[in-house]
């Protein structure tokens, strides 16, 4: 399929032609990844509050990715949506370290006005 972007209206369009296209062009694919991306958005139902800063943070970071890598395949925009792949698995493995390890300590450094900075541990320990 072709899919014009000559103009802003035809890249509009275009765009989202190739979401509405998606299941045609890419079948059981299309529902997999389509599945997947609501199932993020519905599974979780409430996070602790001594979760909040950590798994909280790093779900979410995952679910957004996820949904952008999903419709960045489906655009073309493979670089942007392999990038967005990387970070899924980078925030959904540092999600999971947080469901047993909620320290904000164990993922930045603190300073002393309450500046977070990534702290370099945490690379070590996953």
């Amino acid at each position: 399929m072709a899919y014009p972007q000559s103009t802003l209206e035809e890249i509009v369009e275009s765009e989202r032609s190739m979401f509405l296209d998606g299941e045609a062009r890419y079948g059981r694919h299309f529902r997999y990844a389509l599945a997947a991306t609501m199932h993020l958005s519905l599974c979780i139902v409430s996070v602790d509050p001594d979760r909040w800063d950590t798994f909280g943070r790093l779900f979410s970071l995952m679910k957004k990715h996820h949904t952008l890598a999903f419709l960045s395949a489906l655009r073309l925009h493979r670089v942007q949506a392999m990038l967005n792949l990387r970070q899924v698995l980078e925030a959904g493995a540092g999600a999971a370290y947080a469901i047993e390890n909620p320290d904000v300590r164990d993922f930045a450094d603190i300073d002393a006005f309450g500046i977070m900075d990534p702290s370099n541990r945490l690379s070590k320990t996953l």
